[in-house]
């Protein structure tokens, strides 16, 4: 039997593993701790890389918080790993990431890099300023007004190498996710929209509320980016949609995303499947959508007992139309702790039954 290595042991080791099960494929997992959600869903919990390597056809991903040096040591040994680690160096960093985008004339915001006081230039604000490694759900990203605030900032950071670039006037934040097999192929997902909360996704709505221009536009640069990367596997690509319609490619994950989630119950293939599709080299599955509309709410960390969690998720499960993921990972304020998926034959009712999700998990 196939056994696909995950680095990693959250939610998306989770669901990756769930999804192996019905391709008859085995998962082992390396997680970061004890706690990890992953590990009652893997076949196997592996205790160093070098153990996962041995119990492994394949190697895969669910964080950035990879060690690249490490990984390529064993790769020279002949452990396999999807994503390559060449694919990898650019994306894991958001210089490069930014700096792979430019090379191939692929819209992005205006950026530049700061790794001294010597080379914090004069930027025009107010400007963004993002750490260009292991930043996630708004970590490590700063908006910022003035000179002074840029270098304090900075400092109090403990001076990473960062990006600083411009302030987007969006309209709309966007995503997609895109497969790539070994074979060549290639499948993509609907475009979606994204709603942040203090920079942590809120809310995804499938599918994106956009022209077909837009949406032709978004679907024309992912299959670039995979093929110039010569990318295997599942990538999230998320997109600013500016107010003069111009499409600017955000940031790039190279793993299954979290605005990929509403495609468990909501595409015909899960980002899941086809990820363990894509690096297997089986056929890459339909992602037509199961209904017209697919909404996901994620559920944050609150500031409440375990008896309070256990009363709200009692109340979503008796919601119609939505389906509950529970993570079973150890609640701290903000982090992402499950998701509900919402399907439904239009945007008015999906949106209106989010409210109601929001209302219990929030608002209580």
């Amino acid at each position: 039997m196939t056994t696909v290595g995950v680095i990693g042991g959250g939610q998306l080791a989770s669901m990756t593993a769930q999804a192996a099960r019905s391709l008859g494929i085995t998962v082992s997992i390396l997680p970061d701790s004890s706690n990890d959600p992953g590990i009652q869903f893997a076949s196997y919990v592996a205790q160093d890389i070098e153990d996962l390597v041995t119990r492994s056809d394949v190697i895969t991903f669910e964080n950035e918080f990879l060690d690249l040096s490490l990984l390529k040591t064993w790769e020279r040994k002949g452990a396999k790993f999807l994503p390559n680690l060449n694919s990898l160096t650019c994306l894991l960093d958001k210089y490069e990431q930014r700096s792979f985008l430019l090379r191939h004339n692929l819209p992005t915001p205006e950026f530049s890099l700061i790794e001294s006081y010597l080379s914090i230039s004069q930027p025009v604000f107010p400007v963004v300023m993002k750490i260009c490694r292991q930043g996630y759900d708004g970590k490590g990203t700063q908006f910022i007004y003035d000179m002074e605030q840029l270098t304090s900032s900075w400092q109090q950071l403990g001076k990473p190498p960062a990006i600083v670039e411009s302030l987007i006037e969006f309209e709309q934040e966007l995503a997609i996710m895109i497969a790539r097999s070994v074979t060549g192929d290639i499948s993509l997902f609907p475009v979606v929209e994204t709603q942040q909360i203090n920079q942590v996704c809120r809310c995804v709505i499938a599918p994106a509320r956009i022209s077909e221009q837009t949406k032709t536009t978004i679907e024309t640069i992912v299959q670039e980016i995979v093929q110039k990367l010569n990318y295997i596997g599942i990538l999230g690509v998320e997109f600013f949609l500016t107010k003069n319609d111009e499409v600017l490619v955000n940031e790039m994950a190279p793993r299954p995303h979290n605005s990929g989630h509403y495609t468990i119950e909501g595409c015909l293939t899960s980002q899941f499947d086809q990820l363990l599709r894509s690096i297997l080299g089986l056929p890459l599955a339909p992602t037509t959508m199961t209904s017209p509309v697919a909404i996901m709410v994620n559920l944050l960390g609150l500031q409440i007992t375990d008896s309070e969690y256990n009363d709200r998720l009692i109340q979503l499960k008796q919601l119609p139309q939505t389906y509950l993921h529970w993570y079973n990972k150890t609640p701290r304020p903000g982090r992402k702790l499950g998701h509900v998926t919402i399907l439904t034959d239009n945007y008015n009712q999906g949106l209106d039954i989010a409210t109601i999700v929001e209302k219990i998990w929030y608002l209580k």
